[in-house]
């Protein structure tokens, strides 16, 4: 039987990082086999890829730049990990994935969203997430708790003071014109164990795990 892809999305400092590794941890306690990945990121390729995205010094780095990067590396991960792993049986946590590049992208830059979901389509071979929790979070709230900010978020604040809302935005979009695998979940003020456990419910009601 083919492994589960699971992945969890939102705006930076929605805690889908904490939340992603949570379920990881929760999975493996049932010993249930599950790898845990991100995007960018999650090779070794993905990971140099990852680092001249976020360096602070690649400040004029051009849109369409930016996005084939992110593609770049999803295309190494699917090929590399998810695939493999979910022809193995093995389930797959994943740090955020392609629906991520269409709400900051398309959404939060304003490109062309025909083309971001053609290279979409292309570098996941089509495969989407049997589930993606998107963690909903206020902007004002994920801008209060950030300290040092990477390239993206830098540009983000300086040259558009509205992109954060729009992505936002984008992220609850994408969800409701994809019911069937994507939930949100607010974040709130719930407290790290509450949103688990919320987490827990909706995987357990989707699947037999």
């Amino acid at each position: 039987m083919k492994g589960k892809y699971l992945a969890f999305d939102g705006i930076d400092y929605s805690g889908k990082s904490t939340q992603a590794r949570l379920l990881a941890e929760y999975l493996r306690k049932k010993n249930i086999d599950c790898v845990e990945t991100r995007e960018p990121g999650g090779t070794n390729i993905g990971k140099s890829i990852r680092a001249t995205l976020l360096d602070e010094r690649n400040n004029r780095m051009e849109p369409i730049t930016e996005l084939l990067l992110f593609e770049a590396s999803r295309n190494q991960l699917f090929e590399e990990v998810i695939i493999p792993s979910i022809e193995r049986g093995e389930h797959v946590v994943s740090d955020r994935s392609y629906i991520s590049t269409e709400a900051y992208q398309g959404y939060g830059r304003g490109m062309n969203m025909g083309t971001i979901k053609y290279l979409n389509e292309m570098t996941t071979r089509g495969i989407k997430p049997d589930l993606a929790i998107i963690l909903d979070f206020s902007v004002e709230e994920a801008l209060a708790l950030k300290r040092d900010r990477d390239r993206i978020e830098q540009w983000a604040l300086e040259n558009h003071g509205k992109f954060f809302d729009r992505v936002r935005d984008g992220f609850l979009e994408i969800a409701k014109q994809n019911a069937d695998f994507c939930v949100v979940i607010e974040r709130g003020k719930k407290r790290i164990e509450e949103i688990h456990e919320e987490v827990k419910y909706r995987v357990k009601k989707r699947f037999e795990l």
